[in-house]
């Protein structure tokens, strides 16, 4: 069958075009106006990205959290409203402390925080362990002292608790029972002292900030198994405007 050359430019012409067309259109989506947010991510955190003018609820581009001293702790990007790439967790005097890589979903790195308010431990739960076994610890992404944090309010202590510490030394404990698919199923808190009577609570798992449920699960020789995480926490009290309001505030400390 015979073709002309003009019918045959005329079909690239056509073809060029389409495909300008085609290759714009996810260049017209990523070039999408963006607004950025500053919003509290939890008592001492503040969270800072980008969303798309067109719709308020799409993260896009760099995301970040900084501490109530403005220090970043958080560094990541999104991209349509979820979590790419690896992303960095800082420590308290702004050493890295763990990568994460959210498109593979591994753990790249996990270093000490030596000035972590944090003491973390962990169990393993409804299995046996022996001599010999090969044992993975539940594992927190963004690290011990930001998952702290990130569920850290003064004004959830109970009066009655805070009545009890005023003057006794006294400690708080997260207990994390994460599943073998590294989801968080419940948390409970216990404030201690030396009265050996601990006053334990069970907050709801739910409206928490998205980054509390993010754990790598425990692992006994490379089988995922249910865990506890915990964190422990000493507590200080120090006084705040006390000539005016009476209040009191309990902060961590080392």
């Amino acid at each position: 069958m015979f073709i002309s050359k003009s019918r045959l430019a005329l079909n690239g012409v056509l073809f060029g075009i389409a495909m300008i067309v085609f290759l714009s259109i996810p260049m017209l989506s990523f070039c999408q106006e963006t607004k950025p947010v500053s919003k509290k991510l939890s008592e001492t955190l503040e969270e800072k990205y980008n969303v798309l003018k067109s719709d308020k609820k799409m993260k896009t581009g760099e995301y970040k959290v900084v501490d109530y001293n403005k220090n970043v702790v958080v560094k990541g990007e999104f991209a349509n409203n979820k979590k790419v790439g690896v992303w960095s967790y800082f420590g308290t005097d702004g050493k890295l402390v763990q990568q994460y890589d959210f498109s593979t979903n591994k753990l790249i790195m996990e270093d000490d925080d030596p000035k972590s308010i944090v003491r973390e431990g962990y169990d393993l739960v409804g299995v046996v362990t022996n001599d010999g076994d090969k044992i993975e610890p539940p594992v927190k992404i963004g690290g011990g002292n930001y998952g702290f944090y990130l569920l850290y309010d003064i004004r959830s202590i109970p009066m009655a608790v805070r009545n009890e510490m005023a003057t006794i030394e006294s400690s708080m404990q997260y207990i994390f029972f994460i599943s073998e698919k590294g989801e968080l199923i419940s948390w409970d808190i216990i404030y201690a002292d030396k009265t050996d009577d601990p006053k334990r609570e069970k907050p709801s798992i739910k409206g928490l900030p998205a980054d509390a449920y993010e754990f790598i699960p425990a692992k006994l020789n490379g089988k995922p198994v249910k865990s506890k995480l915990l964190y422990s926490v000493k507590l200080t009290i120090a006084e705040t405007n006390s000539q005016r309001t009476g209040q009191s505030n309990y902060i961590p400390k080392n």
